[in-house]
């Protein structure tokens, strides 16, 4: 979800493979679902996910929605 942290994020998905995102310290984080479909997480400058990129199937699949 937007506004976690790097720890929650990395509890919630995991690390990000090491070459796509040489350091944790990265603005951008790759992750894959499979061969062919990625998302990223972008961070804010005050350490939060400030947005999920992803095809809307994948982010669909990956992001936590909470029922209304």
């Amino acid at each position: 979800m937007t506004g976690m942290t790097r720890e929650q994020a990395v509890i919630a998905v995991g690390y990000p493979l090491t070459s796509e995102t040489p350091t944790l310290d990265s603005p951008i984080w790759r992750h894959w679902v499979s061969s062919f479909e990625e998302y990223q997480l972008l961070w804010g400058s005050d350490g939060l996910i400030k947005e999920i990129s992803a095809v809307d199937t994948v982010k669909n699949a990956i992001v936590y929605q909470p029922a209304r």
